[in-house]
């Protein structure tokens, strides 16, 4: 059975961006409060799995290649732009 979603039963948009950052929106209206990047939850998934986010390669949509690095408090990302598979740098 293939579910419906009526318009009336939504509540906002949510959007994930290749670049690892989510937006919350109702129109123009963002929704600060649930716009948590999308690969920083990942890399506390991770953790929540005994694993070091640190020991992983990233390759985002549109395939860009990537790696979480630790913050304080957190884990944040570098996007490394070269798509190239000659890329010496595997990360």
């Amino acid at each position: 059975m293939r579910a419906t979603v009526r318009s009336e039963d939504i509540r906002a948009t949510i959007t994930f961006f290749p670049n690892g950052v989510t937006m919350a929106h109702r129109g123009s209206e963002q929704i600060t409060g649930l716009q948590q990047p999308w690969l920083e939850l990942y890399a506390e998934f991770l953790v929540t799995k005994g694993q070091d986010p640190a020991k992983f390669r990233l390759i985002l949509p549109g395939g860009m290649k990537a790696k979480f690095v630790p913050k304080q408090g957190g884990w944040n990302w570098i996007i490394d732009n070269d798509r190239s598979e000659s890329s010496k740098d595997n990360r």
